[in-house]
């Protein structure tokens, strides 16, 4: 039987944990390995067609879309959107099942890009919007992507053994509460500010030479 093939979509430098926690929680899960296959637009072959047009075309090849939300919208094309946002349309012009995971708790809902905030205004909509969860830690996406994905291949008779569900919750707990906690009573001033632009400047693509404490506070809040 062909494998469920999920489309995962975001801001690709913001949120590259998350990426690549699904593609670990594909790989690393016995059951899901077997049935699924993760499709992230960096992992596709090169190819002599534009990015925009390779990742759409990916898409349509995809069973479902898992959308996950951040705070930056991510660069705008031509057409005024980001490639989320492209993607997303696309995905819901073709009716593909959809879902959505929400990082912070809305208490960070204003920390969100303007135009990111409109987007997530769009997908929680009660009439035509999705449904969506919210998330604090890569642990707890892998939990709630990996439920969604049960009751899809559920639908279609497929079920982990016992043996197989053991494994993957042992394999999503190995992170210790103590390395996935935050640390609330750390400053940010104590941080080592040559790491953090190093960081950011790694994260974002913009020369250390060129970044403001302003942008480096925003970028490092945002990844958590």
């Amino acid at each position: 039987m062909e494998k469920l093939r999920i489309f995962v979509s975001s801001v690709q430098k913001e949120l590259e944990n998350e990426r690549i926690a699904i593609t670990e929680l594909v790989s690393s899960d016995p059951f899901l390995g077997r049935h699924v296959e993760a499709i992230l637009f960096e992992e596709l072959p090169a190819a002599a067609i534009s990015a925009e047009v390779a990742y759409l075309s990916a898409l349509r090849s995809c069973h479902i879309y898992i959308g996950i939300v951040g705070f930056e919208y991510g660069r705008k094309g031509a057409d005024g959107l980001s490639a989320t946002h492209r993607e997303y349309t696309e995905a819901k012009r073709l009716g593909i099942p959809t879902f959505f995971f929400v990082k912070g708790d809305n208490t960070q809902d204003e920390r969100r890009d303007e135009e990111m905030k409109a987007l997530f205004a769009e997908i929680r909509d009660e009439q035509h919007g999705h449904v969506y969860k919210r998330f604090t830690h890569y642990q707890s996406l892998k939990s709630s992507v990996r439920a969604v994905l049960l009751t899809e291949l559920g639908k279609q008779g497929m079920r982990p053994t016992s043996e197989e569900t053991a494994i993957a919750e042992q394999t999503i707990a190995q992170a210790s509460d103590f390395d996935s906690r935050l640390m609330e009573r750390a400053d940010i001033a104590e941080l080592d500010k040559a790491l953090c632009r190093r960081l950011v400047a790694a994260c974002t693509g913009i020369p250390e030479r060129d970044l403001e404490e302003d942008s480096i506070r925003k970028t490092l809040m945002n990844r958590g």
